[in-house]
């Protein structure tokens, strides 16, 4: 986390690649209506939604909070090899906390290692929305 400047208390997002591995980090008994809709509409896109966590995941995850932000990508390969993974991917941007998002490994500060594309990546970042507050985040 201090390599990107980033406030422990911010969490971190969970990728998962199906319901399954979903309920490894969210509360299932915990979901309202508003949180089931937001996954039906929502997903499998570039969406991250705040769903009730588990009680046993690592702050470092929640940011401390009793909630855990979750995406379950489009692309069907990231899909497959995250259900071949089961574990699901805790999952960061790569530029510091604040700043531009990165799109060439140029731009990649301190040099942490990371996958390299042949073209520069293209996209904006995942928005974030809080179902049960009815808000995007971001």
């Amino acid at each position: 986390m201090s390599i990107k400047n980033r406030p422990v208390d911010k969490g971190m997002i969970v990728l998962v690649g199906s319901t399954k591995q979903l309920y490894r980090f969210v509360e299932k008994s915990e979901l309202s209506q508003a949180h089931r809709d937001a996954m039906k509409k929502y997903w499998p896109g570039p969406y991250t939604l705040i769903l009730p966590a588990k009680n046993e995941l690592p702050d470092l995850i929640t940011g401390s909070r009793n909630t855990v932000a979750i995406r379950m990508p489009r692309p069907i390969y990231m899909r497959e090899y995250l259900r071949v993974w089961t574990k699901g991917l805790v999952s960061s941007s790569l530029n510091e906390s604040g700043a531009e998002p990165v799109r060439d490994a140029e731009e990649i500060p301190h040099g942490p290692v990371a996958l390299e594309m042949s073209r520069p990546l293209r996209g904006k970042p995942s928005k974030i929305y809080d179902p049960e507050k009815n808000a995007w985040i971001r």
